[in-house]
């Protein structure tokens, strides 16, 4: 009789999910840490925030590589457009997972108000600023009955 293998912890899957987009520098493109750093900052977040997510799928680790890879592929075009000074498709390509459900109209808003320059650190500041409202929120203090 085999055992089952426990559940995957959500920080388990999420820091394996951290160390890999941490560990890709091609995704940085030409960003000086100034305008990689903010994105670099909320794609982690939200890899935590969707590990939470990932560990109520059938397949924990398959759900997460999925998310893990429409994250990455966010970046990556976050930092294209950040380098082109140009937002292109980025507002189009938002959907769940990527940032939060409630948010995704939002965040798209966000985005297309930007106006993008030259600078491809300030344009990818922007990009994450814009990005802020999908990031987990702190939790609120207790309450007093």
């Amino acid at each position: 009789m085999s055992a089952t293998p426990p559940a995957p912890k959500p920080d388990d899957l999420a820091n394996a999910a951290i160390e890999q987009l941490a560990e890709d520098e091609s995704l940085r493109g030409d960003l000086t840490d100034d305008g990689y750093t903010p994105l670099q900052s909320w794609a982690f977040a939200r890899l935590q925030a969707v590990a939470r997510e990932a560990v109520h799928h059938p397949d924990p680790q398959a759900a997460m590589d999925a998310f893990t890879q429409q994250i990455r592929g966010f970046v990556q075009d976050a930092v294209t457009a950040a380098t082109n000074g140009a937002l292109g498709d980025l507002p189009a390509t938002l959907h769940p997972r990527i940032v939060l459900a409630a948010d995704v109209q939002k965040v798209q808003a966000a985005l297309r108000a930007l106006k993008l320059g030259n600078d491809a650190d300030a344009n990818a500041q922007a990009i994450a600023g814009a990005l802020a409202p999908t990031a987990p929120a702190s939790p609120a203090p207790p309450t007093k009955p």
